[in-house]
């Protein structure tokens, strides 16, 4: 038994000879269904939708103004990037779909937008940035667990066996 035993274990839910809801609750499908959920309610859509409204209707968005204030380069371009890559990232993770891939993703926007709260003093949206930074490093390690679009593409991959007649 490694180190490493616990995380491949919580991680095959699909394989646990229980089965059932229990193999479900024990993969990571409520770690990820649920930050997904927040982060796509609290960030990712109003953000997708100003973003939108500020790049096609040239609508003013203070997010940018605020960014340029804290030093971020180019904030007309970033600002809009960054909420686009939180909705994608929050529909991804409630998925399951590409959820590492994602998870990845998901990194450097958590650094940059922890920089610019840092910078901003605010302390109570860094601690969801760190949290949503440790779900996705969780989430990187793990995968998208038991209840997935991921599980449903490894599962349709694996070869099928032949029947024997005898």
């Amino acid at each position: 038994m490694s180190l490493l035993d616990p995380i491949s274990d919580f991680d095959a839910g699909a394989r646990d000879s229980h089965g059932g809801i229990m193999s479900v609750l024990r993969s990571t499908f409520v770690l990820r269904f649920g930050a997904g959920m927040v982060l796509f309610l609290e960030y990712g859509l109003e953000g997708t939708l100003r973003a939108w409204h500020a790049v096609w209707d040239h609508a003013p968005w203070p997010l940018v103004d605020t960014a340029a204030k804290t030093g971020v380069p180019w904030p007309t371009v970033l600002v809009p990037l960054a909420a686009l890559t939180a909705g994608a990232v929050s529909l991804a993770w409630m998925l399951g779909f590409l959820t590492r891939f994602f998870s990845l993703l998901a990194l450097p926007l958590l650094l940059g937008a922890g920089i610019v709260l840092s910078r901003l003093n605010l302390d109570t949206q860094m601690t969801v940035c760190v949290l949503l930074g440790l779900i996705a490093v969780t989430l990187l390690m793990s995968g998208s667990g038991a209840l997935s679009v991921d599980r449903l593409f490894q599962m349709m991959a694996r070869p099928k066996k032949k029947k024997t007649k005898f």
